[in-house]
């Protein structure tokens, strides 16, 4: 009679120590973060003091990347490379400030020193129209002031945004004959709209921008769409 006793006993001391080791193993078992992660390249909001964010894009007419870290409450200092499939190749940095806004809606301007280098010189493109400074719009350097806004939900973001590209050409595009000197100065309008969605608990964020770069100088193309589609992920 004692030895069944025995055994319930040793068996009920064995299942509430096995009750005991579940509960603490679930108390001590990581809880993954699932708050989204406030932080674009795109949208009109800082990235806050030190977060670093990159992002890879893909379309037309070009394929970008861009770097951005944030150096203030509402600074960010932003590099960004756009290379027309290496005919050529636009290296931009400068800070994005912030104005003022929240989730809902906020807007911020942004400032990008630009040099741009190109496959083939000035003199070979000649008159060419489908040379890539033709198509592009784009010189030697360039100053480009950007404006963007924004709105922000549980999924991620929209914005759009008006750029203004003032261009300086120091090697000059060849003329027709009696046309007198080539314009050295050029500028661009580019208009922008696109959205971030988040995924893989929200730190990658895949996105798209639609828009069209008017080109101001005479003999470039006048007007150029463009389609980008990539992805951002935390430093």
């Amino acid at each position: 009679m004692r030895r069944p006793l025995a055994l319930a006993a040793l068996a009920s001391s064995i299942v509430s120590l096995g009750a005991l080791s579940a509960g603490v193993a679930r108390a001590d078992a990581p809880r993954w973060q699932t708050e989204v992660v406030q932080a674009s390249l795109f949208d009109a909001q800082s990235l806050g003091r030190g977060n670093l964010r990159f992002a890879l894009a893909a379309g037309f007419p070009y394929v970008q990347g861009a770097v951005g870290v944030g150096v203030g409450g509402r600074v960010d200092l932003d590099l960004r490379v756009d290379t027309f499939y290496g005919a050529a190749n636009q290296f931009g940095v400068g800070p994005r400030v912030r104005v003022f806004g929240g989730d809902a809606f906020a807007l911020a301007l942004g400032l990008q020193l630009q040099g741009t280098l190109f496959r083939s010189p000035a003199i070979a493109d000649g008159l060419s129209a489908d040379s890539a400074r033709h198509l592009t719009g784009l010189r030697n350097w360039g100053v480009e002031p950007e404006l963007v806004v924004s709105t922000r939900g549980t999924a991620g973001s929209l914005f759009g945004g008006v750029a203004y590209q003032a261009t300086y050409a120091t090697e000059p595009d060849a003329q027709a004959p009696l046309t007198g000197p080539p314009p050295k100065w050029g500028s661009n309008l580019g208009l922008r709209l696109g959205g971030e969605l988040g995924f893989g608990r929200n730190r990658w964020r895949l996105f798209a921008v639609l828009g069209l770069d008017l080109h101001l100088r005479a003999g470039d193309a006048p007007v150029l769409p463009r389609a980008e589609l990539g992805f951002t992920f935390p430093g």
